[in-house]
């Protein structure tokens, strides 16, 4: 009996397996029934290798080839850091048949896609190295005819070969959701104490932000407005202690920590008003230090910052020319590149004011702009000289003792040594044309290069150009060429940053 049972459960058993076998042949078993599906890379060793810049978005659209409905195929991207061949932990990437996703640091990476219709599946592995842009390069502060800010970067390669990334919007680009408005600047600020930070700033004119330098990402930012109702900044610098903005409707003055991030009003320059900030990188023991100078165009003066001041017995840690230039028209205030014996050598340019006698005042002797230490020459002018307009920036070369200037679409060279004079119209070391206007300019005294920025008049836009210092001068007129020169690369600029690696 107990046979019999057995012997029938194994009949049952085979009529089920034949049953099932002819299931599957009618369904699946007939291998043209089965649909193929091939992914890009399914079919090699190593993963496929995709490069981006940090800044840009990474897209990845893999070949897919599927011999059934489209429609039944699911996508799944993951991504994980991938370090020394090792794998790291995947996160969730997307859904879609391309993979679109923003990295927020360089490095290497992997992305991880299964495709499947739920009978086939592949499974792909896709290399990303993601370029650490911004950690090197020239940033170009910027903004357009709306007052919409653009702060673009031109990489400096690591690599011999490479080219340089140009890149607009940084800012946004790397922080979601983020508009700047109305840019001034920005600031690379070491302290030392009570341990070493560096600190990038960058400055508009109603907020500043405090951003990774690598990364340019926002660590933090200020609201003006909410220290100073109303606060409108129309000028930013850094004194010996951090960068601060300036208002200079509401007379008022905003500091950064840099250690913490923070705003606040230092002590020292509550009701001091100034029209310019003239910031001096200069040479001193083979070292760079920073001079600053405060520039009041309507009185007219100029002052440097000493903290000490009071206990030399000055009123004022703002140590001013007093009424020295009085009844003259102040153009341009400048320090030296270079240390001298006793200070950095300070240059004013006046303008009489029937406009017809120039004067040169030159402090070699201290550290204050104080009358008794500057010498004075004086020029009688005859229209035919490149004239700065006031307000204008001037760019010291330690090495070649020329002092680079701009006048509309032209570069000039000042030289202090010898008989005062300036330049004629003729006498310019570089002509962009009529079609370009300079609008910001800076120096690397340590490498003798020129950074200068210009404005394509029909356009509005801005192009960005390096020159060698030594090719700059009026015998090589005609035969100088910009050693680097990127054209339509930003907004209107207003300021140029050399921003080094940040530790």
């Amino acid at each position: 009996m107990i046979r019999n049972i057995f012997k029938t459960a194994l009949l049952l058993f085979a009529a089920c397996c034949i049953a099932s076998c002819i299931s599957d042949e009618s369904e699946y078993g007939n291998e043209s029934n089965i649909p193929t599906l091939k992914v890009t890379g399914d079919d090699q060793t190593d993963m496929p290798v995709y490069n981006f810049n940090l800044g840009e978005t990474v897209v990845i659209n893999p070949t897919i080839n599927y011999s059934g409905n489209t429609a039944e195929l699911t996508y799944h991207w993951q991504v994980g850091s991938y370090a020394n061949s090792v794998k790291g932990e995947l996160k969730e990437a997307g859904s879609e048949p391309s993979l679109t996703y923003t990295f927020d640091q360089g490095g290497t990476y992997y992305a991880h896609l299964t495709v499947t219709d739920g009978r086939v599946g592949r499974a792909v592995d896709y290399q990303i190295n993601v370029n650490r842009t911004f950690e090197q390069g020239y940033v170009l502060v910027s903004n357009d005819a709306q007052g919409n800010g653009n702060l673009a970067f031109v990489s400096i390669p690591t690599n011999a070969g490479d080219k340089p990334v140009l890149m607009e919007h940084c800012l946004e680009r790397m922080n979601d959701g983020m508009t700047v408005k109305n840019l001034l600047g920005m600031e690379v600020f070491t302290i030392t104490w009570p341990s070493t930070i560096t600190r990038v700033f960058v400055l508009g004119q109603d907020k500043g932000y405090c951003i990774d330098g690598n990364t340019f990402a926002v660590l933090t930012d200020v609201d003006y407005s909410e220290i100073y109702p109303g606060f409108k900044a129309t000028d930013e610098s850094c004194d010996g202690s951090a960068p601060f903005v300036y208002d200079a409707a509401q007379k008022k003055t905003i500091h950064m920590n840099v250690q913490y991030m923070f705003p606040y009003e230092a002590t020292a320059y509550v009701g001091q008003a100034y029209d310019q900030f003239q910031a001096t990188k200069y040479l001193r023991w083979s070292r760079l230090y920073d001079n600053q100078l405060y520039v009041d165009y309507q009185k007219p003066q100029v002052a440097i910052y000493y903290a000490y001041a009071t206990y030399f017995g000055y009123s004022s840690p703002f140590v001013s020319s007093g009424e020295m230039l009085n009844g003259q028209k102040l153009l341009a205030a400048f320090n030296a590149a270079e240390y001298g014996d006793a200070c950095c050598p300070l240059y004013l340019l006046t303008q009489s004011a029937d406009g017809k006698t120039a004067r040169l005042y030159e402090n070699t002797q201290d550290m204050y702009p104080e009358e008794q230490y500057f010498t004075v020459q004086e020029l009688q002018l005859t229209g035919d000289e490149a004239l700065p307009a006031q307000g204008t920036r001037f760019y010291a070369s330690p090495t070649y003792k020329r002092y680079f200037y701009p006048v509309g679409g032209r570069l000039y060279a000042f030289l202090t040594e010898g008989t005062f004079a300036y330049p004629k119209t003729s006498q310019y070391v570089y002509d962009f044309g009529q079609g370009e206007t300079i609008t910001a300019m800076s120096i690397d005294i340590s490498e003798e290069k020129l950074f200068v920025a210009t404005q394509t008049t029909s356009t509005g836009r801005g192009n960005f150009y390096i020159f060698n210092c030594a090719d700059l001068r009026t015998d090589n007129q005609g035969n100088v060429k910009p050693i680097e020169a990127y054209k339509d690369c930003a907004d209107r600029i207003v300021s140029i940053v050399n921003k080094p690696r940040i530790q």
